[in-house]
């Protein structure tokens, strides 16, 4: 017995390196896990979820029993029957209270960093958001994250609220919207007891506002907001604020607030690209336990481009339909079964004309400008950007936009194309300008 405690920690990281797990996955669901005792061959581990958490005893057995056992019998040179206890029979059992931070907390317990699937459009601001997570209330304090409606913000809020409350229980956590925030202060206004509201947001670790572009008009909320903005700022506990707009773009949302909001760290999260899109829809295949095809895979991911709620819902169509029905999933039947979700994802085609068109209206330079052989700075960058652009939203060969851009050669349009994919992945200014750009084209 004294052998397999000694040996714990090492079949831990066994399991790490042997299962090739991400970090913020071992951290969140094998560092937490204690031995509960030992008999003759039984090991019992406790989980640190309690199992109505919608984690529980069934995830763990499914998921990580056998990666520990292999890890167990290769430290310790012992083959042990690995059983888990959930944290709240282990409490109750000591007569302990039961944590209840998700109710506290308002989290979604399927939005945490596992869940999470990272592609180029997301790759930063997950790298910023778990920096957070790790560091609550030191690094990029505020987090700042702003992008269009379905594209992930949401989900890696709660991911940083699930991650600070795994790392250490014993933190106050809570993810409000801002609606419900506004409504509460208008109710402790009305009833006049502010000092609820004040205590019920200021005694927190971490506070998660999210869409807080619906501040906008309400002076009062945006008041009790910047008050209670200073008070977790000065004290060192995170803030973490969403936005469909970057901060200096909302528009009667108050100067002090957008100061504030840009202080820390400000990240955008673009729509999927394909790959991302196509490993978001294999995720839920795996998770759900439907196949899918890749011919599926493809057409979804194809048809459905800017909004992973669309993504979610058009795949939970099709997951009703085979638990429902039980209908063998074949492309015909897929295409029948979201044709709503296509229908409404379709929108006018944009050629590379209008790409460069814009392109040039937006840094006023000249279609002749794109086409020259010019070197200079103001004229390599915007041609980069409509080489980057039509590739990325128009469904043209790489030879066909090396012809719409000057004829290009294919080693240049790789260049342009890599080298904006490394600026839109360091946040800079570029990323912003891309945005600015496709927005306007969406409006035309």
């Amino acid at each position: 017995m004294e052998d397999i405690y000694t040996a714990w920690e090492s079949i831990k990281n066994k399991t790490k390196i042997e299962y090739d797990m991400t970090d913020a996955a071992y951290r969140t669901f094998i560092v937490p896990l204690v031995i509960d005792s030992v008999i003759n061959d039984d090991l019992n581990i406790m989980i640190p979820f309690e199992q109505d958490e919608g984690i529980g005893i069934d995830y763990y057995s499914k998921k990580y029993k056998t990666p520990l056992e292999v890890a167990t019998e290769e430290v310790t040179g012992r083959h042990y029957k690995i059983s888990f206890i959930n944290h709240k029979s282990n409490l109750q059992e000591n007569n302990k209270p039961v944590s209840s931070y998700y109710n506290v907390s308002n989290l979604n317990d399927k939005y945490t960093f596992d869940t999470f699937v990272v592609g180029k459009n997301n790759q930063f601001v997950q790298s910023a958001a778990l920096a957070v997570a790790e560091n609550p209330g030191k690094d990029f304090n505020p987090l700042f994250l702003y992008g269009n409606s379905g594209v992930g913000k949401t989900h890696l809020m709660h991911a940083i609220g699930h991650y600070i409350l795994k790392m250490d229980p014993t933190k106050k956590v809570i993810y409000e919207t801002s609606e419900t925030f506004t409504n509460y202060v208008i109710k402790n206004i009305r009833e006049q007891s502010t000092y609820k509201l004040r205590e019920k947001y200021r005694d927190v670790d971490c506070l998660l506002l999210d869409d807080v572009q619906f501040l906008v008009n309400k002076e009062k909320t945006q008041d009790e907001f910047f008050n209670t903005f200073n008070d977790l700022h000065s004290e060192n506990k995170a803030i973490v604020l969403s936005s469909d707009k970057h901060p200096k773009d909302i528009e009667e949302l108050s100067d002090r607030l957008k100061t504030r909001f840009q202080s820390g760290l400000t990240a955008s999260i673009d729509s999927p690209d394909y790959e991302t899109r196509a490993a978001i829809l294999q995720r839920y295949s795996e998770i759900n336990n439907i196949p899918l095809s890749n011919e599926i895979i493809d057409y979804i991911a194809s048809n459905i481009k800017n909004n992973i709620r669309e993504l979610e819902g058009a795949f939970n169509k099709i997951k009703a339909l085979k638990n429902l029905n039980n209908v063998d999933l074949d492309l015909d039947v897929v295409k029948n079964s979201i044709s709503e979700y296509i229908t409404v994802n379709e929108s006018k085609r944009i050629s590379m004309n209008d790409i460069i068109e814009v392109v040039c209206d937006y840094y006023n330079v000249s279609i002749d400008d794109i086409n020259s052989k010019k070197r200079s700075q103001d004229i390599v960058h915007p041609r980069q950007v409509a080489t980057w652009l039509c590739r990325n939203m128009t469904e043209s060969s790489q030879d066909q936009v090396g012809k719409a851009v000057g004829n290009r050669d294919h080693a240049t349009v790789i260049n342009s194309i890599n080298k904006i994919n490394k600026e839109i992945s360091a946040d800079s200014p570029t990323k912003r300008e891309i945005e600015e750009i496709k927005n306007i084209l969406e409006k035309r």
